[in-house]
């Protein structure tokens, strides 16, 4: 376990190199993951109008405004390996792309209905562009069973009735992302 002083060292570093890439890409990484080194490489390029921003905090969590996708190192910290970080993301600029934002600061996504489906159309694109950006799109799927085998973090949050009716049953939304990159795969294969 890392310390307190050195945690919040290194996820300001991450931070920093992130902010970097988006004024001035690249921007160098090194990570420790599983006790390997790797060094990564943030190249910033504009495909749509969104901003990123890493929040400092041990939440596990990442959200949209229509403009900016915000994560937090929690996250960064609770995923296995980048392909499971790029399915988050891009889940995120997902809901921009689908104009879901806009349509969320409406009345009508207090309708459990009209939210839950756009968070499978989020999902099901999500797929797709962390498949077309390079990254194993069954990533999503495996970092839903992870999440809810474990049981921690947001999805303990998410387990009450407001959960089930906003956001697919955890097992229905692994099922989903699993024939969503299956869907990718066979449409590759042609």
């Amino acid at each position: 376990e890392m310390d307190a002083e050195r945690w919040t060292a290194s996820i300001t570093a991450l931070k920093d190199a992130w902010e970097l890439a988006g004024q001035s890409p690249p921007a160098t990484v090194i990570l420790l993951r599983e006790g390997r080194q790797q060094t990564l490489l943030l190249n910033s390029k504009t495909g749509c109008e969104l901003n990123g921003f890493l929040r400092l905090s041990r939440d596990i969590n990442a959200s949209n405004t229509g403009t900016t996708i915000w994560a937090t190192t929690g996250l960064f910290q609770s995923t296995s390996n980048d392909d499971e970080v790029a399915f988050v993301l891009a889940h995120e600029a997902a809901h921009s792309i689908l104009g879901h934002t806009l349509q969320e600061s409406g009345s009508k996504t207090k309708d459990f209905a009209i939210r839950r489906t756009m968070e499978i159309e989020a999902d099901r694109l999500g797929v797709q562009l962390m498949a077309n950006a390079g990254y194993d799109p069954y990533a999503a799927a495996r970092f839903h069973s992870r999440w809810n085998q474990v049981g921690r973090g947001f999805f303990e949050k998410l387990t009450g009735e407001t959960f089930v009716r906003r956001y697919m049953k955890p097992k229905e939304r692994i099922a989903l992302l699993q024939r969503r990159a299956e869907e990718l795969d066979s449409e590759r294969k042609l």
